[in-house]
C-alpha cells in the first residue's frame, strides 16, 4: 500500500467537450420541461432529484426557515406563500391536486402538480416526514396517487446522505472520501424516470436530509473540500459502491453480482480491524460489524428457509428439514477467512445451492465471508467409553480391502455379526462465524476510517479501493 503519493488531478474538460455536454443537458432540460410543465430553471444541472415517499394519497409539510412559494406547475402562478411553522397537507382529490393550510383550513386547487419553490438566497430548509430538507418539494399527481420529491442541489444532498453513513467526528480524509464516494455514486445512478432521479433508500443511497437540524459543520467542510469531485476508470464515470466493513479483504463485482469491473476488484482492507479499536463502542457496534457470529437452531434455520420461501415463492428452496450447510469459498484470500461463493444445503428432502450473497440475505448474515460449524452430528462410543460428536462429513467407511469412502447424508445402517442396527443423527444448532458487514464490494467504510486515521489521504483511500492502490494514472479523481 503506497503512502503519501500525489495523485495527479486532471483539468476539467473544455473546447469541443464542453459544447457537446451543453447541447446534452440543454436537449434533457427541453424534454422535461415538455413532460412536467414546470420551469427548467427549478431542476438546474448541478441539482438531483429524489423521491422521498410514493403512492399515497396525502402529505405534510412545513417551511423550517427561508422563504417559499407555492407554485402551480399548470399556470406557472404563485398560489400561496407558507409560512415558517403553518402545516400545509397536499392530497388527490379525485383527479385533482389540492393543498390545505391547517391553521383556518384554507384550501387551494391546482390545475397541475403542487410545487414547494425555496426563493432568495437564505438557506431554504422545510420539514417533511419529521426530517429537514433543503431545496424545493415537489408533490406529482400521477394516476391515483402522490410522488414527492425533492429538488435539491448535489452538494445539499451529499450532507444528507453522508450524516447517514458516517458520523461527523469520523477523520476528515474517510469524510471527504465518502462525499467524492457518494458524489460519483449518485451521479452514475441517475434514472430514467421523467419525475426523480434516485431514490432516497439503499438501493441507491439512503438520505434523509438534514435529518432534525441542519448539517454537521465537519460534514459540510468535507463535501466543501472535494465540491463537485467525481471518480473515473479510464476516463469514464465508475459505480462507486460500498459497504460498511470488509472484513480484512473486499469483493469482486463479477463474485457478487456477475460481470467483471476492473475497478471493482478484491483489494487487501487491512484497516477494517480499526472498527475494534474505535473509543466509542454501542452494543458491539462497530466492533459486530468486523467479527461476528450468529447461531441458529435446527429449527430457526429452518423457519428462515420457510420465510424465505413464502417470501420469494419463485427462488424456493426444498430440502425437507435441514441436515448440513457446506460453504464453496474462494481459493486465496488475504485474511484468516474464505468468502462463500457458494453455499450447499443438504437436508432430508434433497439439495439445493445458493450464492454466497444470497445465503446472506436467507440466514440474515452481516456478510458473505463466513464459515459455518454444526448440523447433523452422529455419538460414537470410544472403547474408553467417552462419547464424541461428529458431522457426518468427518466420518468414513474403511473396507475391506482398506478402501476409504465418505458418508452420505441420512440415517446410517450399521451391520454387525447378528444383526443390523439404523443409526439415527443428532439434530444440531449451526453456527456463523463471519467478517465483514454489507456486500464487500468496493469501499470499505470502516477501511477508509482506518486509512485515515492512520494518515492517509482521500485520493489514497479512494485509489487502494477501486483500483487496488496501483496508482497508474487509469483512476483519475477530478
Amino acid at each position: 500500500m503506497s503512502k503519501k503519493v500525489k495523485v495527479k488531478l486532471i483539468p476539467k474538460e473544455r473546447g469541443h467537450a464542453f459544447l457537446k455536454l451543453f447541447r446534452k443537458l440543454s436537449v434533457a432540460l427541453v424534454l422535461l420541461v415538455l413532460v412536467l410543465g414546470i420551469a427548467s430553471e427549478c431542476f438546474a444541472a448541478e441539482n438531483v432529484r429524489v423521491l422521498l415517499k410514493q403512492e399515497f394519497n396525502s402529505a405534510q409539510f412545513a417551511v423550517v426557515q427561508g422563504e417559499y412559494q407555492l407554485i402551480d406547475s399548470g399556470t406557472r402562478l404563485s398560489v400561496a406563500t407558507p409560512l415558517p411553522g403553518e402545516l400545509w397537507t397536499v392530497f388527490r382529490e379525485g383527479l385533482t391536486v389540492k393543498a390545505q393550510r391547517d391553521v383556518d383550513g384554507a384550501e387551494l386547487s391546482f390545475t397541475g402538480d403542487v410545487i414547494l419553490a425555496a426563493q432568495g438566497h437564505r438557506e431554504p430548509v422545510f420539514r417533511f416526514a419529521n426530517n429537514h430538507y433543503p431545496g424545493d418539494l415537489y408533490f406529482f399527481g400521477l394516476n391515483d396517487r402522490l410522488l414527492v420529491v425533492n429538488a435539491v442541489h448535489i452538494e445539499d444532498y451529499l450532507c444528507g446522505v453522508l450524516a447517514q453513513e458516517m458520523a461527523p467526528s469520523f477523520p476528515v480524509e474517510a469524510l471527504k472520501a465518502q462525499a467524492v464516494v457518494s458524489r460519483t455514486l449518485a451521479s452514475y445512478r441517475k434514472s430514467d424516470s421523467p419525475y426523480y432521479d434516485l431514490t432516497a433508500e439503499t438501493n441507491d443511497q439512503l438520505y434523509r436530509g438534514y435529518g432534525q437540524g441542519l448539517p454537521d459543520e465537519r460534514i459540510r467542510a468535507a463535501v466543501d473540500a472535494t465540491s463537485g469531485e467525481k471518480i473515473y476508470y479510464d476516463g469514464s464515470l465508475i459505480e462507486a459502491v460500498f459497504h460498511a466493513n470488509a472484513g480484512g479483504i473486499t469483493a469482486s463485482s463479477e463474485m457478487i453480482w456477475g460481470g467483471k469491473r476492473p475497478y471493482l476488484q478484491p483489494v487487501e482492507s487491512p484497516y477494517d480491524a480499526y472498527a475494534l479499536e474505535y473509543p466509542i463502542q454501542s452494543s458491539g457496534w462497530p466492533a459486530n460489524a468486523y467479527e461476528w457470529s450468529k447461531a441458529y437452531s435446527t429449527t430457526e434455520l429452518n423457519n428462515r428457509i420457510a420465510d424465505w420461501n413464502r417470501s420469494r415463492p419463485a427462488e424456493a428452496i426444498n430440502v425437507g428439514n435441514v441436515l448440513q450447510l457446506r460453504p464453496v469459498t474462494e481459493q486465496t484470500t488475504g485474511g484468516s477467512l474464505n468468502r462463500v461463493m457458494s453455499l450447499e444445503i443438504i437436508g432430508t428432502g434433497g439439495t439445493a445451492t445458493v450464492s454466497g450473497e444470497k445465503a446472506r440475505q436467507i440466514f440474515d448474515l452481516k456478510s458473505s465471508l463466513f464459515s459455518v460449524d454444526g448440523g447433523t452430528g452422529y455419538t460414537l462410543l470410544s472403547a474408553g467409553g467417552l462419547t464424541q460428536k461428529s458431522s457426518f462429513s468427518n466420518l468414513a467407511v474403511v473396507k475391506a480391502g482398506g478402501e476409504i469412502t465418505g458418508l452420505g447424508a441420512g440415517t446410517l445402517t450399521v451391520k454387525g455379526r447378528n444383526h443390523t442396527a439404523n443409526l439415527q443423527p443428532n439434530i444440531d444448532g449451526f453456527i456463523f462465524a463471519g467478517k465483514g458487514f454489507g456486500h464487500g464490494v468496493g469501499m470499505s467504510q470502516w477501511g477508509a476510517i482506518g486509512m485515515a486515521a492512520a494518515g492517509y489521504n482521500y485520493q489514497e483511500i479512494i485509489q487502494h479501493y477501486y483500483n487496488q492502490g496501483k496508482f497508474d494514472g487509469r483512476l483519475q479523481i477530478h
